[in-house]
């Protein structure tokens, strides 16, 4: 199961989680997608949905469905902070996401995940079945350490930029 837990906005780009659904289901029918979270383009985006991807409401119960994930995928146009694939990264899963600033800060690229390009993942869709593969067999605790380095690094670079 390859999840996304975060608000179905355009920021998000909840068509292109759709987009790669769709693809997958037409190569593989052992896929399942779940996007979890509400938001303005939810009821549209789940109309063209297929039938191997699943939304559910933003609730604590169903938060926790993310530590069941095999892979946590993003699709987001750009981030800031991405808490949900670092609360992802803190459960052990490793993350797809794509390349973009706030992503690109996180990924140890074959360490805790991999960013791909959002204009090419359509095409390369090998990208997707190749990090599917990869997470069967990724170190979970080389993933959750990953966060902690990621945490230890910002908290230095905080106390410098102070110290100038």
């Amino acid at each position: 199961m390859i999840g996304n837990m975060a608000r179905v906005e355009s920021q998000k780009n909840p068509q292109l989680f759709n987009n790669i659904a769709h693809k997958a289901y037409s190569d593989r029918k052992d896929i399942a997608f779940i996007w979890i979270g509400d938001g303005s383009l939810k009821n549209k985006v789940q109309q063209n949905s297929s039938d191997n991807t699943y939304f559910l409401n933003f609730s604590e119960k169903n938060s926790n469905y993310l530590s069941e994930f095999d892979g946590y995928i993003s699709t987001s146009d750009y981030e800031g902070l991405p808490y949900s694939p670092l609360e992802a990264l803190q459960e052990g899963i490793p993350v797809l996401l794509s390349d973009v600033v706030g992503h690109d800060e996180i990924v140890e690229d074959g360490v805790n995940g991999k960013l791909y390009n959002p204009d090419n993942i359509l095409v390369n869709i090998q990208e997707l079945y190749d990090f599917i593969d990869w997470s069967k067999t990724s170190d979970k605790q080389a993933i959750k350490k990953s966060v902690t380095d990621i945490m230890i690094i910002n908290c230095y670079i905080k106390q410098f930029n102070r110290a100038k």
